[in-house]
């Protein structure tokens, strides 16, 4: 199988959590976003990410989970 994905956080050029969040938020019902956890700033925003795509009504799932 491949995925790839279609909302790019650009987190791997470290811009900061509220920049990684803004980014996030272009993804809807479907959306794959790349995120790159080996970054500080990533890990930091992942909370934060999950919270805002949970209250607009989506469920974040890793991608074992969109495979089974």
């Amino acid at each position: 199988m491949t995925l790839s994905y279609d909302v790019d956080s650009r987190d791997f050029t470290d811009p900061g959590v509220p920049a990684i969040r803004a980014r996030v938020r272009a993804a809807g019902p479907g959306s794959v976003v790349s995120l790159h956890l080996g970054h500080p700033g990533t890990l930091d925003a992942v909370p934060g990410v999950l919270d805002d795509l949970t209250t607009r009504g989506l469920t974040p799932v890793t991608a074992g989970r969109l495979f089974s």
